[in-house]
């Protein structure tokens, strides 16, 4: 059964009408696809999902807006009326959805109504005000030049995939003071090959060095997420990868970085898989800057011709001097300006990848183009002792990435102890 949050059951702040805006709506998005997915209807297919259940095309494309649209904000414009959405509700209860989801459905938007009454009164001024927190709309002929590039690199390297994921948690070390671990969740929703002999990287790791007094540390294995998986094996996440699983080997082009790579094999829609993989860093990082205003960085690499990329960070709620993320996209070309060399914020790619808050204390895991996403992140966050609800999250979004180049979400750092900025 769905929390609902009472939008006017705390105190009024500078941030009420984002906040709670931004609870409702994703409690509303997340009422809903739980009814998708018990009837097993795609959302972001809504002319399919106006045929197989008899609605009205313009009901189930505004339900997919609202749905699937990463802006709540764009997302909240489409909006549908009570009575639509009561006809909506009656088809799914007609197919089969329980009561309780139905009842969900319906008590978030309640809530989204009392959400519009207590910050504007009506619908006209409510999207009045939401036009101030909206990000600017998406450069559109520059997403068609990238999805022709897209297409002509699936072509070239004879993979694709339609969605690429990146995901990191940050929480405080139980065993170093002062210090962060990381939980990583990489991999890549729909992978197909275009040609049979092709072997390709489903997420990689770097191994980060340390040195103490110019003696070189060694950086320990990393520990899969997935208990059955033993040390050295690929870090798969078994349960939350398609059935049967390609075959995979690891792969080490130097001591600093691992590779976990797809076999060759069978071509096309019939060989997709979904392959997803979790673990956590061996080694804690600290809070603390080397100087004043120094920054923290967390980066993926993009190298697969893909649909769609997301890359989250969930930065744990005690943690709030990183609660400013910064998403920077840069190429990785040789010759050019590639991270961490060479690359400075003016030569970042202007892709309009703006950060996306997913919300505090029960962050939106709301992404139907990954499956059972919510999921997965609870389940690997239980593997530390942890909960979602016990983090921030912000996102970035972009449909067909440039390869090759390198994802960063970047966040302060705390100043070095007794140094002033």
């Amino acid at each position: 059964m769905l929390s609902l949050v009472n939008p006017m059951s705390r105190t009024e702040t500078k941030h009420a009408f984002r906040d709670d805006g931004q609870q409702t709506i994703f409690a509303l998005r997340r009422a809903l696809t739980v009814v998708y997915d018990a009837v097993g209807a795609n959302p972001a297919e809504p002319q399919e999902v106006s045929r197989r259940f008899g609605l009205d095309k313009m009901l189930t494309w505004r339900l997919s807006r609202l749905v699937c649209d990463e802006d709540i904000w764009e997302a909240m414009s489409h909006m549908p009326r009570r009575p639509s959405l009561q006809i909506f509700c009656t088809a799914m209860q007609r197919a089969g959805v329980t009561k309780q989801l139905i009842a969900d459905v319906t008590n978030a938007y309640n809530a989204f109504e009392h959400f519009v009454d207590a910050h504007a009164g009506d619908r006209g001024v409510l999207e009045i005000m939401a036009s101030g927190a909206t990000r600017k709309p998406a450069a559109k002929r520059l997403e068609q030049f990238r999805r022709e590039g897209y297409l002509a690199n699936a072509a070239i390297w004879g993979v694709s995939a339609a969605t690429h994921i990146a995901f990191r948690a940050m929480y405080p070390s139980l065993d170093k003071p002062g210090f962060v671990d990381l939980l990583t969740i990489v991999g890549l929703v729909d992978f197909k090959r275009l040609r049979s002999n092709v072997s390709w990287a489903a997420g990689g790791h770097k191994r980060w060095r340390t040195s103490l007094e110019g003696a070189a540390l060694r950086v320990p294995e990393i520990r899969a997420i997935d208990k059955t998986i033993r040390p050295g094996e690929v870090p798969l996440l078994k349960e939350f990868c398609s059935q049967p699983l390609p075959e995979m080997h690891m792969r080490q082009d130097d001591p600093d970085n691992d590779f976990f790579m797809i076999n060759p094999g069978p071509v096309g829609n019939t060989a997709a898989a979904t392959v997803l993989l979790g673990w956590v860093d061996p080694v804690s990082v600290p809070i603390y800057g080397d100087f004043p205003n120094d920054t923290g960085e967390h980066g993926s690499r993009i190298s697969t011709p893909a649909e769609l990329f997301i890359h989250d960070l969930f930065i744990h709620e005690s943690l709030t001097f990183a609660h400013d993320v910064q998403s920077l996209v840069f190429g990785q070309l040789p010759g050019g300006p590639r991270y961490p060399h060479g690359a400075t914020d003016d030569t970042a790619l202007p892709l309009g990848n703006e950060m996306i808050d997913l919300g505090a204390s029960s962050p939106s895991m709301h992404t139907p183009e990954v499956p059972h996403y919510e999921r997965m992140l609870r389940s690997a966050l239980a593997s530390v002792n942890l909960k979602p609800e016990e983090f921030r999250g912000f996102r970035t979004k972009l449909r067909y990435p440039p390869i090759p180049s390198m994802c960063i979400l970047r966040h302060p750092l705390l100043d070095p102890p007794g140094k002033q900025p």
